[in-house]
């Protein structure tokens, strides 16, 4: 709780410190890729950075431009939209739907007049406050000031933790266990080598998605490509749900088309993109996921949502994943890889033997029917079914296991054992052998 709460009140200095963090990570193996033409470390740094954020500050400026753009055609747009949803009411409907419709439409109507009347015998007294330039221009100045200070501080971040990385490095073998170099050092080797490959990968992926969506959008004529293109590069760092809030933007903007062609173009183009994007693309350069549960990915997400907002949305997964590499190497952090984590905590006899112990044997049997799919008879055995049985035996003999529940063990394994092991073992066997077990 105490963590919780510096995190949250000293969101001004702890997120720019996750930004650079990550920065500094995703930026490591274009550094080294620079060092190995010739140069020596702080040129390497100062040119990959400066480089980086050139490259960002141009995209981020192209897109407040056009969305000043779009801003100023908004009302035009929704006119437009307005207009096309209208039209859909021409098309002949039901006689049920037609029937619901004007029932809404009676109720919705009663229900504004009643609050339009309570509106009017409760309507205050109008008070005309002149305006002043100088509110204004701070309220329009302030955000982008704090920007700015926002991004100089990240990017001196990112500077002095790339050129002092083997410090900081160093700092924290120190810290975590200066008792045993050797393991720390391959520890947190490994674990920086796999977070900076991770989250550049998954940089130049958003990156490349939004670009290709935004060329397509362009083939199709979709107004403001270049903003959908932006926000879906950004929104795919949110899991799972990021990528189809990134399609809403676009399919409400072929809207503004004539005709309904464009936005089944769009989502047809947008469908497609993803599943390729999701099931080859990914796939093909990370080789596996990092090892996160998706439960753990949309828990995180709303954790640090609330904590940092929309910042903490987007920065979620990356947060999520450095924690769960730091989790799975470092000894005193083991609880996030298990809280995190995708792979499974428990073995396959104890899984099975939990079953039976919660009075469960449909799920005990359905654990035998999936590891007979990928294993021979012997290893359920050998696996599964006798490590089961010592352990219920072991607990008897201990007094941890009441009688009528090792009777119920017994009798649910029994039944397993005719239903679905003996079975699977004539498959394989010939008949005078498949005797032998029963």
């Amino acid at each position: 709780m105490l963590i919780v709460g510096i995190l949250y009140f000293a969101k001004p200095v702890f997120a720019p410190l996750a930004i650079a963090v990550l920065l500094t990570f995703i930026l490591t193996p274009l550094v080294s890729w620079v060092q190995r033409w010739g140069l020596s470390r702080v040129p390497a740094v100062l040119l990959v950075v400066i480089l980086v954020f050139a490259l960002l500050g141009s995209i981020i400026s192209v897109f407040v431009a056009q969305l000043k753009g779009l801003a100023t055609e908004l009302p035009t747009y929704k006119t437009q939209i307005a207009a096309k949803i209208n039209g859909l009411h021409d098309v002949s409907t039901p006689s049920w739907i037609a029937n619901i419709q004007d029932v809404l439409n009676s109720v919705t109507k009663v229900a504004s007049e009643e609050g339009q009347s309570k509106a009017e015998a409760l309507a205050p007294v109008r008070v005309q406050v002149e305006s002043s330039a100088f509110p204004m221009v701070q309220s329009i100045a302030s955000p982008v000031l704090e920007f700015l200070v926002n991004a100089i501080l990240v990017f001196i971040l990112v500077v002095f933790m790339s050129v002092r990385r083997e410090d900081l490095r160093n700092r924290l073998i120190r810290l975590l266990g200066h008792h045993n170099l050797n393991s720390t050092t391959r520890v947190l080797d490994d674990a920086s080598q796999r977070i900076s490959r991770f989250l550049f990968y998954q940089f130049v992926l958003n990156i490349g998605f939004g670009v290709v969506l935004a060329l397509g959008l362009m083939v199709i004529g979709i107004p403001y490509a270049y903003i959908w293109g932006f926000m879906a590069a950004l929104l795919r760092y949110v899991p799972y749900i990021g990528p189809w809030i990134a399609a809403l933007f676009p399919l409400i903007a072929s809207l503004v088309m004539p005709g309904w062609t464009p936005f089944f173009l769009v989502f047809g183009y947008f469908i497609v993109l993803e599943l390729i994007h999701g099931n080859v693309v990914e796939p093909l350069v990370f080789g596996h996921s990092i090892g996160v549960s998706g439960v753990a990915l949309l828990v995180a997400a709303l954790f640090w949502a609330w904590l940092w907002g929309p910042l903490g949305l987007v920065l979620s997964t990356p947060l999520t994943a450095c924690l769960f590499v730091f989790g799975r190497h470092v000894p005193s952090l083991e609880f996030l890889s298990l809280l995190l984590g995708d792979e499974p905590v428990m073995q396959k006899s104890a899984i099975y033997y939990q079953r039976l112990l919660a009075k469960d044997p449909e799920e005990a049997e359905e654990l035998v029917e999936e590891y007979l799919k990928d294993h021979s008879v012997d290893q359920v055995y050998q696996d599964i079914l006798f490590p089961a049985l010592l352990n219920a035996k072991k607990d008897r003999e201990e007094n941890d296991l009441r009688l009528e529940d090792q009777a119920f063990i017994l009798e649910s394994t029994r039944d397993i054992f005719q239903d679905v092991v003996l079975p699977a073992h004539r498959k394989t066997h010939s008949p005078s052998a498949a005797d032998k077990p029963a």
